[in-house]
């Protein structure tokens, strides 16, 4: 008797638990909040062209909640190039909460064909904006234009991520450096913005030994 008890009672919870959800579902979207990061001022992606992107099939506000999925957005999200990470979830009152990390610029790079872009940290290819041209350093001749690099091309590219990365971080040689040079052999020279000479850098190792060096002398 005592177990036909806590059967009932359980009984009772599941049905509680389901209308509750049912109800949850039925209600709808209100109010869509956006935050973004990554980027200090996000100039290339801001609240409205994010806004944009989730109501591409209309608006969500008034939208009920069960017809919102929230992962597809997401991924709608983040096939967007400017955008690195995109999350999604609604808060107890029914307001959609996107939090939206934006990618950073690292270098911009220019190759041996006249195409130009940018990169950011995992050498992601960034395009260029209508919006401002954001002072990162700049490589030149770069000799590949295909979207999935070889093994040489992707090594040189992470000898380009490794020395922007670097030049970045020192607000000296950020100041000192106006652009870099990718030589024929796949090493690189460096071109200050004082004088008219090149300094030969060699391969994108040792990076913060070989300026430690030039800075003595």
């Amino acid at each position: 008797m005592q177990n036909l008890g806590w059967l009932s009672l359980a009984a009772v919870g599941v049905v509680l638990l389901i209308a509750g959800v049912s109800k949850k579902d039925r209600q709808e979207c209100k109010e869509v909040k956006v935050e973004v990061t990554g980027v200090n001022r996000h100039i290339f992606i801001d609240e409205k062209e994010v806004l944009k992107i989730l109501n591409a099939n209309g608006d969500l506000i008034g939208e009920p909640l069960e017809n919102i999925n929230l992962k597809v957005l997401e991924k709608r999200l983040e096939s967007d190039n400017w955008i690195k990470n995109a999350e999604l979830f609604f808060d107890n009152n029914q307001v959609l909460e996107v939090k939206v990390e934006e990618r950073e610029p690292l270098a911009r790079i220019f190759t041996t064909h006249g195409s130009s872009y940018y990169i950011d940290s995992s050498c992601s290819r960034l395009p260029l904006s209508d919006k401002v041209s954001i002072r990162v350093p700049m490589f030149t001749n770069f000799p590949s234009e295909a979207k999935r690099f070889r093994w040489r091309d992707s090594v040189l590219m992470t000898s380009i991520k490794d020395i922007a990365t670097f030049v970045q971080a020192d607000s000296f040689w950020n100041a000192q450096v106006a652009q870099i040079n990718i030589t024929p052999n796949r090493t690189f020279e460096v071109v200050p913005t004082i004088g008219n000479h090149t300094v030969l850098l060699g391969k994108g190792i040792d990076i913060e030994k070989k300026f430690q060096r030039l800075y003595s002398f």
